[in-house]
């Protein structure tokens, strides 16, 4: 599960830089063109800033960047609902800040941080909800940062204890014959 929140975050913050980078690279010399030129210029530099705006920012940076986002926080949620090394209500809270912060993003504007303003941009008349998107991204922020709270303030672990040492095979007891080799996840018989 670590393993899978890990890609599952890069991958996270990979599409939304590639979605704020555009403000950098795209934009700019957008505006220089639209600046610069005539009406038909103007037209299609308009038709330009629409679509790289709708696939670079809207779709990648923002639908997929933020869904991946929010499939991090279920996935570091349940994790340490599982494993016990953080206090459950990180877990439980995790769930609720991710359950409302998709659930509230399919119904708003006006904030950049969920899916309904995104979807209204490409579907005319999608039902948009002005506080939504406040409310989803605050919740899952403080989440966030409640999250760093609770992993600085986790006790350091304990040493690891030494594996037990294999034990030789014996013919009159075959239950013995089963050595845990540190390193490797899985007994040799």
């Amino acid at each position: 599960m670590l393993r899978a929140a890990t890609l599952v975050g890069a991958a996270s913050v990979l599409l939304s830089v590639i979605g704020f980078l555009r403000w950098m690279f795209v934009v700019p010399a957008l505006a220089d063109s639209y600046m610069a030129g005539d009406a038909t210029t103007k037209a299609a530099v308009a038709a330009a800033w629409m679509a790289q705006h709708q696939f670079g920012g809207a779709l990648i940076g923002e639908h997929l960047g933020q869904l991946l986002a929010i499939g991090w926080s279920v996935t570091v949620s349940a994790l340490a609902l599982r494993t016990g090394m953080l206090p459950r209500w990180v877990g439980w809270t995790g769930l609720a800040a991710s359950a409302r912060s998709l659930s509230l993003s399919l119904t708003h504007t006006h904030t950049h941080t969920g899916q309904g303003d995104i979807l209204a941009t490409a579907v005319p008349g999608f039902p948009v909800w002005d506080l939504g998107g406040l409310l989803g991204s605050t919740l899952w922020g403080l989440w966030v940062l409640a999250l760093g709270v609770a992993v600085l303030r986790r006790p350091t672990s304990q040493p690891a204890r030494p594996a037990p040492r294999a034990t030789r095979c014996s013919r009159r007891r075959p239950e013995r014959a089963r050595a845990r080799i540190p390193d490797l996840p899985f007994s040799v018989r």
